[in-house]
């Protein structure tokens, strides 16, 4: 009997799934010892809240792969396009954690792979008005998911916490993901490895894979018109990561190299617990996506971009100000 026709495989995807975390899990347990030379090497502290000793990089591969596989034995919520866009994303972040990568080249990278995954969507058969805004929107949402998760992935669980729980807005707002369950229990494999923060992390291979899937599943399950709310359901850390971006652009402070000046970063530095700080952001996040979910369901779309972009300059204010302050040495030292 192969594996293609086992029962367990074909006919029970939540068996199979939990069988699947646990070769995820100890595939990555043992990978330092087996596989080490396969993967690129971490040793920088220079973007990380706390000292770490040189560690793989690039385990996020392996999301990938199990997407594929995943796909072939239950199907999936993505066209194969889609997949291949997702592993394109996916070899080009382990590329960068194996060879090393300039910003500028991954940065043509994905703009060049978010134009062609907005042709992809985007109706062009009218090139009107609304042809070119929703190309740029589609193509800003890719890229911009992308280097996000990017910026937030680390030793300290962020990046996949944010992630399963974007996933859980999408859940909530009507989409079925029993066929990313494999996904999401391979990432919650890796989550329970990378919080010991000893083993290796994602690096660019996870942080492009999370971007893209999230970008491109969000699209899939929302109306163009809600495409906006993508950037209210990454808070609170998205406020941290602007504001911190937008005090170093005013102080022109080069943004290619790492920092460690984040909210997030500084009160891990303090209290030397990223599972603490990690699940308070996790927690907000949630909260935040619940409310979204909630409003969505009793009010109108336009209601709702009023409230939030109320709420969001005022928490874009906040952390813009904590960060002049971090900045200036003024708190969180």
């Amino acid at each position: 009997m192969t594996l293609l026709n086992s029962e367990i495989f074909t006919n029970n995807i939540i068996p199979s799934s939990a069988i699947l975390f646990l070769i995820v899990y100890f595939v990555i347990k043992l990978t330092p010892n087996y596989l080490r030379s396969f993967f690129g090497k971490c040793v920088s502290n220079d973007k990380t809240s706390k000292f770490h000793l040189p560690m793989i990089r690039g385990i996020g591969i392996i999301f990938a792969i199990v997407l594929i596989i995943s796909s072939i034995l239950w199907g999936s919520v993505f066209s194969i396009f889609e997949i291949i866009i997702i592993s394109l994303s996916t070899l080009i972040g382990f590329g960068d954690d194996k060879y090393g990568l300039r910003q500028k080249q991954k940065l043509f990278f994905f703009m060049f792979i978010g134009c062609i995954w907005s042709f992809y969507n985007v109706d062009f058969v009218t090139f009107d008005i609304y042809f070119f805004l929703n190309f740029i929107l589609y193509v800003f949402i890719f890229v911009f998911l992308v280097l996000f998760f990017n910026q937030i992935d680390g030793i300290n669980g962020l990046a996949s916490g944010t992630f399963l729980t974007c996933l859980l807005f999408i859940y909530l707002i009507g989409t079925n993901l029993m066929l990313l369950l494999p996904i999401i229990l391979s990432v919650l494999a890796y989550l329970v490895i990378n919080m010991n923060g000893k083993i290796g992390i994602q690096g660019d291979a996870g942080s492009f894979f999370m971007g893209s899937l999230i970008a491109i599943l969000y699209t899939k399950s929302t109306e163009w018109n809600e495409l906006g709310l993508v950037f209210f359901i990454l808070g609170p850390i998205v406020f941290d990561v602007c504001g911190t971006t937008i005090i170093k652009v005013f102080y022109k402070i080069n943004l290619t190299i790492g920092h460690r000046d984040n909210l997030y970063q500084k009160l891990v530095s303090k209290y030397q617990n990223h599972f603490l700080i990690t699940s308070l952001f996790v927690f907000l996040q949630f909260l935040f996506c619940f409310w979204l979910s909630v409003l969505l369901e009793k009010n109108s779309l336009v209601f709702i971009y009023y409230i939030l972009f109320f709420i969001c300059s005022l928490l874009m204010l906040f952390f813009c100000f904590v960060a002049y302050l971090i900045h200036k040495k003024k708190i969180l030292k």
